[in-house]
C-alpha cells in the first residue's frame, strides 16, 4: 500500500513540474508530500528528453541544435519556473518597502525588473550552450547534473520559512522541512567537479538571502526563480575541464 502511494506520488511530480499529462488528479498537499523525489525523478526524465532531442536535432542542423535546448527545457517545464523568475525579478528591482515588493510579486503584469532578469537568464543560457559539447556521454551527464541540481536547489530553498502570502510556499515548507537532510544528501549525488559543492552552497546562500531580504522568506516564486537561473549556471560548471578528466578515470 505504501509503495503504491509512493508510485502515485512520483506521478504527481510529473503532473506538477512538467507538461506531461497524467491521468491522476492530486491536491497540493499530496504533491508536496513526495516533492523531495522531484529533483531526481523529474530531473532525470527531463535530462534524457533534453539529450534525445539534442541528439536527433544535431543530425539535421548540427551546431544550431544546442540552442534548441532553451525551447526544450522551457516547454517541458510548461514555463512555470520562468513565471517565478519574472515575478520575483519585479519584486527585487522595485524600490520601496516589503509591501511594495509583495504587490509587485503578485502583479500579473511584467515589469522592467522581470524583463531584466529574463535578459540575464537568456544571456547566461546562451553562453552556457555556446560551449556545450556535441551529443555524447559527457553532454548527457552535464544536462543530468544541471536538471537535478537546479531543481534540488529550488526545493531546498522552500525549507526556509515562507512568506505568509505564499500558499504554495507554506505547504511545501511544511512537508519539505522534515526532508531537508535528504534533500542535502540528494544534492551531493551528482557532484562531478570540485566546483559543484561550493557553487551549490553559494547559490543557496545568495538566493536564500535575496528571498529573505526582499520579500521576507521563501515562496514558490523564489523556487522558480532559483531553478530557472541556476540551470544554465550548472551547465557552465559542468563544462569545466574537470568533468572530462573524471569521465576518463
Amino acid at each position: 500500500m505504501k509503495f503504491k502511494r509512493f508510485l502515485k506520488g512520483l506521478i504527481f511530480q510529473l503532473s506538477f513540474f512538467s507538461i506531461i499529462p497524467v491521468p491522476i488528479n492530486a491536491n497540493l498537499e499530496e504533491i508536496a508530500t513526495y516533492s523531495y523525489t522531484a529533483p531526481l525523478f523529474v530531473g532525470s526524465i527531463s535530462a534524457f528528453l533534453d539529450f534525445i532531442i539534442y541528439y536527433l536535432s544535431w543530425i539535421f542542423i548540427g551546431n544550431a541544435a544546442r540552442y534548441l535546448l532553451i525551447a526544450i527545457v522551457e516547454l517541458f517545464r510548461g514555463f512555470n519556473h520562468l513565471d517565478g523568475l519574472l515575478d520575483l525579478g519585479d519584486a527585487l528591482m522595485i524600490k520601496g518597502n516589503r509591501e511594495d515588493k509583495i504587490r509587485a510579486l503578485k502583479d500579473v503584469n511584467i515589469g522592467t525588473g522581470g524583463l531584466g532578469f529574463l535578459i540575464v537568464y537568456f544571456s547566461i543560457f546562451l553562453a552556457a550552450l555556446t560551449n556545450l559539447p556535441e551529443p555524447n556521454v559527457t553532454t548527457l551527464i552535464i544536462l543530468l547534473v544541471a536538471e537535478v541540481e537546479s531543481r534540488n536547489l529550488g526545493l531546498l530553498l522552500l525549507t526556509i520559512n515562507p512568506i505568509p502570502e505564499s500558499n504554495l510556499g507554506r505547504i511545501f515548507h511544511q512537508y519539505l522541512s522534515e526532508k531537508k537532510l535528504l534533500l542535502i544528501l540528494e544534492s551531493f549525488l551528482l557532484i562531478l567537479t570540485p566546483y559543484n559543492i561550493p557553487s551549490f552552497i553559494l547559490l543557496y546562500y545568495i538566493f536564500g538571502k535575496l528571498g529573505v531580504k526582499s520579500i521576507g522568506g521563501s515562496s514558490g516564486d523564489l523556487a522558480g526563480f532559483s531553478i530557472t537561473l541556476s540551470f544554465p549556471l550548472f551547465i557552465l560548471l559542468g563544462e569545466l575541464k574537470c568533468i572530462h578528466l573524471l569521465l576518463y578515470l
